[in-house]
C-alpha cells in the first residue's frame, strides 16, 4: 500500500521555518543587532549572530499578522496554556520600562511570543502527522547543540578534575562566541533527546532492545555526570512511567528493570570515574582524608560567583555550602532571637 504524501501549504511551511528560526536564534539577542551597526570591524561570528537574531525579529510581525487573520479559528478553550503564557510574557514589558532593565531585553519577549504564535497556528493548520515535524526539528536541533557542545564531554576526559561537566562555564567558539549550555541545560538536552528518540524510534527499539538499553545507559550516565538534581529526578520519573506503560507488573520483571535502569547506570558512572582517575594517575577515593582536608580548605565562593570545586572528588560542593550555611544560621543574631522568643513565648 502506497504511503500518502504530506502536502504542506505555504503557511505551514512558513510555520515550520519559523520554528527552525527560533531554535537557530538561541543565545542571541538584540545586542547582536546593535553591535552590527555600532562596530566597524565585524568578525564572521558577529555577522552570523546578527543574522540569527535578525530572522527571529523579522518573523514576529508576520506571525502576528497570520494570528490576527486566523483569530476566529482559534479554539481558546484548547489554548489556555499558551494564553496564560502570553499574558505572563506580555506583563514583562512594563518591567523593562519601569525598572533598570534594558529595553534591549524585549528581544527575549519577542522570541517567546514567536514560539507561542507558532504553536497556536500549528493547532489550526497541522494534523497529527504533520505535527511530528516539530518533534523532528526539535530532535535535530538538540543533537546539533550537543555536537557543538562537544568540548564539555571532551574536557571531562582530558582534564584530571572529576567535576568538569558540572563546572564547565567556558564559552566555545563552536557557539559563535556565545557561552555554551551549562550543566543543567546540557543534562536536560540529553534527557529530551532520549525521550524523543524513544517516541520516534519506538518500533526500532522494540525490536532492538539491547541497543535501547545501551543508548539509555550512555544517556543516563552523562546526565548523572552533569549532576543536575532536577534532570535526574525527571529521568527517574520517566523510567517509572515507562515501566508502567511498557511492562506487565511482576516481581521478576521489576527486579530486572531495576537492575538495568537504576543499578547499571550507577555502576557505569563509577566505572567511568575510576578509569578516568586511573589514566590521570589520581587516587580515586571519595572518603580519604586528603580529599576531606582539601574540601574544608576551599574558599566559600569565587569572585565570579561560581562555587569552588574540589578537583579530587566527584562532588559539586553543595553539601559543604549547606553545612556552612547552617553553621552561620546557628551563630547568627536572628537565631538567638528566634530561640529566645520560642522558649519565652506564653
Amino acid at each position: 500500500m502506497e504511503k500518502r504524501k504530506l502536502n504542506f501549504s505555504l503557511i505551514e511551511i512558513f510555520i515550520l521555518f519559523s520554528y527552525f528560526i527560533c531554535w537557530v536564534s538561541i543565545s542571541t539577542s538584540l545586542y547582536d543587532i546593535s553591535n552590527f551597526y555600532l562596530k566597524e570591524n565585524l568578525s564572521s561570528k558577529e555577522i552570523v549572530n546578527f543574522l540569527r537574531q535578525l530572522f527571529n525579529i523579522i518573523i514576529f510581525p508576520i506571525l502576528l499578522i497570520i494570528i490576527l487573520k486566523e483569530f476566529k479559528h482559534i479554539v481558546f478553550k484548547n489554548e489556555l496554556l499558551f494564553i496564560f503564557a502570553f499574558i505572563y510574557f506580555f506583563l514583562q514589558i512594563p518591567g523593562l520600562i519601569l525598572t533598570n532593565n534594558s529595553l534591549m531585553n524585549i528581544g527575549y519577549i519577542i522570541s517567546s511570543f514567536n514560539i507561542l504564535f507558532i504553536f497556536i497556528l500549528a493547532n489550526i493548520f497541522f494534523n497529527q502527522k504533520k505535527y511530528l515535524n516539530f518533534i523532528y526539528i526539535t530532535l535535530f536541533m538538540l543533537l546539533l547543540i550537543t555536537v557543538l557542545n562537544y568540548k564539555t564531554i571532551v574536557n571531562f576526559f582530558t582534564n584530571s578534575d572529576s567535576s568538569v561537566m558540572y563546572s564547565f562555564f567556558y564559552s566555545s567558539e563552536t557557539f559563535f562566541g556565545k557561552e555554551s549550555p551549562r550543566s543543567t541545560g546540557s543534562s536536560r538536552t540529553f534527557l529530551i533527546i532520549f525521550i524523543i528518540s524513544n517516541l520516534i524510534f519506538y518500533e526500532f527499539f522494540k525490536k532492538s532492545n539491547f541497543i535501547k538499553i545501551i543508548f539509555y545507559i550512555l544517556i543516563s550516565t552523562i546526565i548523572l555526570l552533569f549532576q543536575s538534581r532536577t534532570t535526574t529526578t525527571l529521568l527517574v520519573v520517566y523510567i517509572f512511567a515507562n515501566y508502567y506503560y511498557e511492562q506487565n507488573f511482576s516481581i521478576k520483571g521489576l527486579f530486572k528493570y531495576t537492575i538495568i535502569y537504576f543499578i547499571m547506570p550507577i555502576i557505569f558512572l563509577y566505572s567511568v570515574l575510576v578509569i578516568k582517575q586511573f589514566f590521570h594517575n589520581k587516587d580515586f577515593s571519595l572518603f580519604n582524608n586528603k580529599n576531606k582536608n582539601i574540601s574544608k580548605s576551599l574558599i566559600q565562593i569565587t569572585d565570579d560567583f561560581k562555587r569552588p570545586i574540589d578537583p579530587n572528588t566527584y562532588s559539586s560542593g553543595r553539601v559543604n555550602d549547606w553545612k556552612s550555611l547552617l553553621l552561620k544560621i546557628n551563630n547568627s543574631v536572628l537565631h538567638e532571637i528566634f530561640i529566645t522568643y520560642w522558649f519565652s513565648a506564653p
